[in-house]
């Protein structure tokens, strides 16, 4: 259903589908899903700079990184995914100096792009500050499977 939604411009709906495509991936190994997913959030990230999707983009390349064969494609897939980790920093830290509202998820993306570029200093403060706002137990564990990937 959600496949014949075809030019969608919103953050929304980008990230559900992309949500959606890398969860099919996941089920079935089929490397398209991931194509699409990189896809949808590499649209909304570029878009609108939200740094759920742009947090999203970057593990989707990462991902497609570790599953590459061939040595250029597979440093191309890293460099873009760090590329990526770093913008959505430098897109979230501004932000938290004005707006002291949402903390919660601006702190675990920022401690998985860290971690994802292996500065565990700053991975662990920003995963401290996310447990620090009391997250429900599905919002650990949505964290602590992201963390995963880099660990």
């Amino acid at each position: 259903i959600i496949n014949k939604i075809k030019n969608a411009n919103d953050t929304e709906t980008l990230g559900i589908k992309g949500a959606i495509n890398k969860r099919l991936w996941k089920e079935t190994g089929d490397t398209s899903f991931l194509d699409a997913s990189i896809e949808n959030y590499r649209k909304s990230w570029y878009l609108f700079k939200d740094y759920y999707t742009g947090e999203n983009y970057g593990n989707c390349l990462y991902s497609k990184a570790e599953h590459e064969k061939k040595i250029k494609d597979k440093t191309f897939y890293k460099m873009a995914a760090e590329k990526t980790y770093k913008s959505v920093i430098d897109t979230i830290l501004p932000i938290l100096k004005k707006n002291k509202e949402e903390l919660k998820w601006k702190y675990a993306t920022l401690s998985n792009c860290y971690l994802a570029l292996k500065d565990s200093t700053n991975a662990k403060k920003y995963e401290k500050l996310f447990l620090k706002q009391k997250p429900l137990k599905l919002e650990i564990t949505t964290f602590s499977e992201t963390k995963k990937n880099f660990s």
